[in-house]
């Protein structure tokens, strides 16, 4: 029992080591802890793959995505900054985005008076 528990002790160490080496999104220029996020126009669409047609989905207008990778005019996304990488979209369809604060849009017909 005691050698199962120590060869435990030092296999799950080893497993868990991936967990830590999950991409990271590109930094700001000129900074070390800001990473780099976009805005997305109406009208974009994730991609599996830079410059193919296998659409994953349309992007609704102005969401917020973290930049991991440019290629070819192409950005890797992803929704947050833990190595969550959703797809591609094409950089000429985003806006960049160095602003701390994000803002969502509400429906006001959806809101109660105050």
């Amino acid at each position: 029992m005691k050698a199962l528990f120590l060869g435990l002790l030092f296999v799950l160490p080893v497993l868990t080591v991936p967990s830590f080496a999950a991409d990271k999104p590109l930094l700001m220029e000129g900074k070390k802890t800001l990473f780099q996020r976009v805005l997305t126009i109406p009208g974009t669409r994730l991609h599996r793959e830079p410059r193919t047609n296998t659409v994953i989905e349309e992007i609704a207008p102005f969401s917020v995505y973290y930049v991991y990778r440019r290629r070819d005019g192409w950005l890797q996304v992803g929704i947050d900054s833990y190595g969550g990488i959703d797809g591609w979209v094409p950089g000429d369809q985003t806006i960049v985005w160095n602003q701390a604060l994000t803002v969502s849009f509400k429906d006001p017909q959806a809101t109660q008076r105050v």
